[in-house]
């Protein structure tokens, strides 16, 4: 979520980036956003938000973050939406359904972080939305490995070997890439910048629809909705 405003000429910033939440848990983060502010006696709210220490509302929201298993049927619903933006398991075993509902939820948190880079862009923070390709080459890397049967890894160069042995070929190969060019880039250009973030979401395209080949009963065609290859 962000939380903020826009600040105009005075300081270019439209909002800070917080924790990344589920979207049904959203209305829930507002409140305790507001009623810490409240409780702060800070009349300015965009003021107070600013003063606040790096973590502090990764902190104050950081059970809303945390999704157990037996909790995922509640926060795969998106906002204002009647329909669960899931996988559902139409058959197959127990361990064969949480892994569909594993993968459904690294797109739909990749989703996200797709939309929290966009809008770093705007705010020309490059190197910020550069972090949110690694949370997504990430997420759907570990899900794609779980998916065939591998681990996860948070470190990307681990990510890319393990799914180069997993699954050898272009989706692993291109993955590699896209963690080597953004290794490199110590201060990224908005050029160089969108290269990466188009490759990400070519391959985001190519990932969701080879998972779906693997596994018949998987529909991730709204995560991919919008994407060009």
């Amino acid at each position: 979520m962000t939380i903020g405003s826009a600040e105009g000429c005075t300081g270019g910033a439209l909002a800070i980036k917080g924790p990344s939440l589920p979207v049904a848990r959203i209305k829930q983060a507002i409140a305790r956003v507001q009623q810490a502010h409240l409780d702060s006696g800070e009349g300015n709210f965009f003021a107070w938000v600013r003063a606040q220490q790096p973590d502090y509302f990764k902190q104050l929201l950081a059970d809303l973050g945390e999704v157990k298993a037996g909790e995922l049927h509640t926060v795969m619903q998106d906002y204002g939406e009647a329909s669960d933006f899931r996988v559902l398991q139409l058959g197959g075993g127990e361990c064969a359904g949480a892994t569909q509902v594993l993968i459904g939820a690294n797109f739909f948190e990749a989703a996200h972080e797709r939309e929290y880079r966009n809008a770093l862009v705007f705010q020309r923070k490059f190197d910020e939305a550069a972090q949110c390709n690694e949370s997504i080459l990430r997420l759907l890397g570990s899900g794609l490995a779980q998916l065939l049967g591998g681990v996860r890894h948070d470190d990307l160069d681990k990510l890319a070997i393990h799914l180069q042995q997993l699954l050898p070929g272009e989706i692993a190969d291109e993955l590699a890439r896209a963690a080597a060019a953004l290794a490199k880039a110590v201060e990224i250009g908005h050029e160089e910048l969108a290269l990466i973030s188009a490759a990400v979401d070519g391959w985001t395209r190519k990932v969701a629809a080879f998972a779906m080949q693997q596994d018949a009963q998987l529909d991730l065609t709204e995560a991919a909705a919008g994407l060009t290859v």
